[in-house]
């Protein structure tokens, strides 16, 4: 997700940290609340990025559209 059928609508990002160069940095996608609309679905997905360290980085989050098929 986002694949065939979605749209991504939008996203916030919070910067926690700084990320440096050679860096590894992982993201963890959450499914927060998932909102029924008939024919489509809205999805509020929680992001987190942290770094090598276990650090939290990066905080946010996004919405996207779905369609049923």
């Amino acid at each position: 997700m986002p694949g065939h059928g979605s749209i991504y609508l939008n996203q916030t990002l919070n910067f926690k940290k700084p990320v440096f160069i050679n860096d590894e940095v992982s993201a963890i996608v959450t499914i927060k609340e998932i909102i029924d609309k008939g024919d489509k679905q809205l999805i509020k997905c929680l992001t987190t990025c942290k770094n090598q360290r276990d650090e939290v980085v990066l905080e946010g989050e996004a919405t996207l559209l779905k369609y049923k098929n």
